[in-house]
C-alpha cells in the first residue's frame, strides 16, 4: 500500500475520522474534483513542505497532517504545481518524488474520496515547515498572481485591488469569449468580497448580454462576490434555475455551496431534479 498525507485545518479532524476526506473542487484542466496530498517519503521536510503556505492561506489556523493509504496500483495525478501533471501508479509517484533533485512545489492529486478505513493517523505537526508564497520566494520579487495573494497575507487586500484593476482593464479590451472566461475566472480567484464599491460594475453587466451561458454563470458569480447585495440574490436564483433545467448543474451546486454553505442544499426542490442532479447533491452532503 502507498502512504500519502493530506493537510487540513485542525477543526476538520472529527469530520475526517467519521466520514473520510471529501473531494473538493479544484482548478486543474481535466480534473474538476480531487484531494491534494503528498507522497510520504523519508525526507520529512519535502513531504510536509506545503504546511507553512497552507497555514498562511487558512488565515493562520492550525494545520494537521492526515496520513492515509491506497493500493499501489491506483492511479494518481502528480507533478509540480506550476508544471504539467501526469498520471502514475501510486507507488511510482513516491519514486518520482524521491528522484527529483528539486522537490519543492511537488504535489499529488487523488480524484476520489478517501474513506475512513483508509486513514491511518491524524497528528499535529510543526507549523513552520516549508516555503511561503511559492518555492524560493525569498529569491524573487513578490508575485501579484491570485495564487500568491493568500487571505491574511501582509498588504494582500491592496495587492488584490491592484490586480483587479489590471484584470478589469484587460476585460474592457477583449471580445474573444475564451479570453473573457479566463479573465473573469481570474477575478473570481482573487476572492475579493464586497470591498470595491461599484468599480467595474458596468463592464461586467455588459457581459451578461453576450449570450453565452458559461460566461453568464461566471459573471453573475463574480458580481455576487464583488458587490454583494441584490446580485447575491440574482445569482442564487440563476443557479437554482440551472439546476432545475439541467444546465451547468455541477457548477451551480458548487457555487451555491461556496456562497451559502451546505445549508443551501436543503432549499433545492428534489422533486424537480434529475437522478444525476440528486446524486451530485448527495455527494456534497457526504
Amino acid at each position: 500500500m502507498a502512504i500519502f498525507v493530506h493537510f487540513t485545518e485542525e477543526k476538520n479532524k472529527s469530520s475526517i475520522i467519521k466520514n473520510g476526506i471529501k473531494l473538493q473542487k479544484i482548478h486543474y484542466e481535466n480534473i474538476n474534483k480531487g484531494i491534494f496530498c503528498m507522497p510520504v517519503i523519508p525526507d520529512f521536510y519535502a513531504t510536509h513542505q506545503w504546511v507553512r503556505e497552507l497555514k498562511q492561506y487558512k488565515s493562520g489556523n492550525e494545520i494537521v497532517a492526515v496520513y492515509f493509504k491506497i493500493p499501489d496500483e491506483e492511479l494518481v495525478f502528480c507533478g509540480k504545481y506550476n508544471e504539467e501533471i501526469i498520471k502514475l501508479k501510486a507507488s511510482n509517484t513516491h519514486n518520482k518524488f524521491m528522484n527529483l533533485e528539486d522537490k519543492m512545489g511537488f504535489q499529488a492529486i487523488i480524484n476520489r474520496k478517501i474513506f475512513p478505513n483508509e486513514v491511518t493517523k491524524i497528528k499535529g505537526i510543526p507549523q513552520i515547515i516549508g516555503w511561503r508564497h511559492f518555492p524560493k520566494s525569498h529569491e524573487r520579487k513578490r508575485c501579484l498572481c491570485p495564487a500568491c495573494l493568500s487571505k491574511g497575507a501582509y498588504n494582500s487586500i491592496n495587492l488584490k485591488k491592484l490586480k483587479l484593476e489590471e484584470l478589469l482593464k484587460k476585460l474592457q479590451g477583449t471580445k474573444e469569449l475564451d479570453n473573457i472566461k479566463r479573465i473573469v475566472w481570474d477575478i473570481n480567484d482573487l476572492g475579493i468580497k464586497s470591498k470595491i464599491g461599484t468599480k467595474g460594475e458596468e463592464t461586467l453587466i455588459g457581459l451578461l448580454n453576450i449570450g453565452d451561458e458559461n460566461i453568464k454563470d461566471l459573471v453573475l458569480h463574480c458580481m455576487a462576490r464583488l458587490y454583494g447585495g441584490n446580485y447575491t440574490n440574482v445569482y442564487r436564483e440563476f443557479c437554482l434555475e440551472n439546476i432545475y433545467t439541467g444546465r451547468l448543474i455541477e457548477n451551480s451546486i458548487f457555487y451555491l455551496v461556496d456562497t451559502y454553505g451546505d445549508k443551501i442544499l436543503d432549499e433545492i426542490k428534489i422533486e424537480q431534479c434529475t437522478n444525476e442532479t440528486i446524486k451530485i447533491i448527495n455527494e456534497y452532503r457526504e
